[in-house]
């Protein structure tokens, strides 16, 4: 390792990783040793700016907590979190596109009954979101578990608030039948900016960027024998749905937010008619079916 120089201490780097390094491990430190030096050599990174980047990581991790990650707030505005997602979909066939999970998941959502209530008394436009979860040959998936959770008529989701009583709130799991049904009452999500008082707002600031995320629901469903699923679903009329902060918006995943005046269904799910309807099946993959 004498007489480094910018030419040669990649291969300097590189050349420490012991040959009896894991190999998928090995790949992705390699390259990533790799792309990082490329970029500060093609920017001519300086110290104070490579010293701003690093203020920028303790930032991010002094402000990141179980209910909010700062990381993976950075990584949804850079557009990498997408990026991973559509890696992650390629092959996937006729399965449901993934989105974003965002920086809001919590972990032991209380289960509610398929046919329950998840909105409680929220304020809000009423919404009976159902649907089936299907494999895709089109039949149900029965003990899938599906995870639900939206943001508030405030626009803040339970965990940005500290009141007593804020958490859980308007999330839910709830167990698939051998139907594969699944629905809840909720109520219709609202637009929001992305948390935008730390570090990753800076980078929306500094380079002139919006906050908004469109309005949407977030799913995370989880069965025996099929590919985790993890997306969204936006209302296709939402005014920044063609401008989202995190690039989470996928076509197939536009839904309509259709009236409906179906008594029997108001009674069941024990809403006010007329209220709003979203149908939607989410199609998973069963895990041999992608290498």
């Amino acid at each position: 390792m004498r007489n480094l120089n910018e030419n040669t201490v990649t291969d300097a780097v590189l050349q420490t990783i012991s040959a009896e390094t894991d190999h998928r491990l090995r790949e992705v430190v390699t390259s990533l040793v790799k792309h990082l030096h490329a970029f500060a050599i093609e920017v001519g990174l300086r110290p104070d700016e490579w010293m701003q980047g690093i203020q920028y990581l303790y930032d991010a991790g002094k402000m990141s907590t179980p209910e909010r990650n700062e990381f993976i707030l950075t990584s949804d505005i850079l557009g990498l979190s997408s990026l991973i997602d559509m890696i992650k979909g390629r092959g996937v066939g006729t399965g449901t596109e993934y989105s974003v999970l965002g920086p809001f998941f919590v972990e032991d959502a209380p289960e509610v009954s398929v046919g329950g209530d998840m909105a409680g008394n929220n304020p809000g436009v009423e919404v009976v979101l159902s649907g089936r979860i299907l494999d895709e040959k089109g039949k149900p998936v029965g003990g899938a578990r599906i995870d639900l959770w939206q943001n508030q008529d405030n626009g803040l989701y339970d965990v940005q608030e500290t009141h007593e009583g804020a958490v859980p709130n308007l999330r839910c799991h709830q167990i698939t039948g051998a139907d594969g049904r699944y629905g809840v009452r909720t109520i219709r999500p609202v637009s929001y900016k992305v948390p935008d008082d730390g570090p990753a707002g800076e980078i929306l600031r500094a380079t002139g960027r919006t906050a908004w995320r469109p309005a949407h629901y977030h799913v995370w469903i989880n069965a025996k024998g099929y590919r985790p699923l993890v997306t969204e679903l936006f209302p296709g009329d939402d005014p920044h749905i063609n401008g989202d902060a995190v690039f989470g918006v996928r076509d197939s995943l536009r839904v309509d937010f259709s009236e409906s005046n179906d008594e029997a269904e108001a009674a069941s799910y024990g809403v006010k008619f007329p209220y709003q309807k979203v149908d939607f099946d989410f199609v998973l993959v069963a895990n041999q079916a992608v290498e």
